[in-house]
């Protein structure tokens, strides 16, 4: 038996040597492997992966790192303890104190540290004493106040108020004198226990006096740089 190898057409007659429908050239073929053999693939293996390798994590790494470090800091230490020490045993002291000039020393030392004391106070005490007799100065020089009631003007009576402090307040009437000064304007603090028309134991920044109808006008004119200012009568 022969068989076309392109269309796998049979022949029984083994003399035939070509196929009748395409012309390829027959092959001889056994009857036992005539019967189509069907090869099945071989299923899917997959062949497995070899096995990742896990490299050491850096924080371990670290952490010996910061151990040995601590050990070999320890084991210096140490060693510099024991030298130090060893050191210490082989010094022989030159000079040996007796017990009454270390009794004559330890007495000594309490007076001298409470003479000290006394004197850094002292310098302490002169000090505020200094600054006490300073702000009273200044304090003189900036309110320019008498003891005794003031005498009633003929040229008029009236004052511009730009603003009234407790005693205890002097600073802040510093403070408003110098800005109504510097506005351009010949004001003064005054001590209104000397004015019978002011309401007793404050400091005044005041202009004045003038007749009401010229305080009024002045007034008119602060009221831009003053909002809180008034006109008041001394007396």
């Amino acid at each position: 038996m022969k068989r076309c190898p392109q269309c796998n057409q049979t022949y029984p007659d083994d003399d035939l040597n070509f196929c009748l429908d395409d012309g390829g050239q027959l092959v001889f073929v056994s009857n036992s492997s005539f019967e189509e053999t069907v090869i099945r693939p071989s299923p899917f293996f997959q062949q497995p992966s070899p096995p990742v390798k896990q490299g050491v994590s850096p924080m371990f790494a670290y952490l010996a790192i910061g151990l040995l470090a601590l050990v070999a800091g320890g084991a210096v230490v140490m060693w510099m303890k024991s030298d130090s020490s060893a050191s210490s045993k082989n010094e022989t002291p030159t000079t040996v104190s007796t017990p009454a000039e270390q009794k004559v020393s330890v007495s000594n030392e309490p007076q001298g540290n409470l003479k000290q004391e006394q004197e850094a106070l002292e310098k302490e005490r002169q000090k505020l004493a200094d600054e006490r007799q300073r702000l009273e100065t200044k304090k003189n020089e900036t309110f320019s106040t008498t003891t005794t009631r003031t005498s009633q003007p003929s040229s008029g009576t009236w004052f511009v108020v730009l603003g009234s402090y407790q005693k205890y307040e002097s600073e802040k009437a510093n403070q408003r004198l110098r800005y109504v000064q510097s506005l351009g304007y010949d004001a003064t603090v005054v001590d209104t226990n000397n004015y019978p028309g002011f309401k007793g134991g404050l400091y005044s920044v005041v202009v004045g006096p003038y007749s009401k109808s010229d305080a009024k006008g002045l007034l008119g004119r602060m009221k831009s740089s003053i909002s809180d200012a008034y006109i008041k009568s001394g007396w």
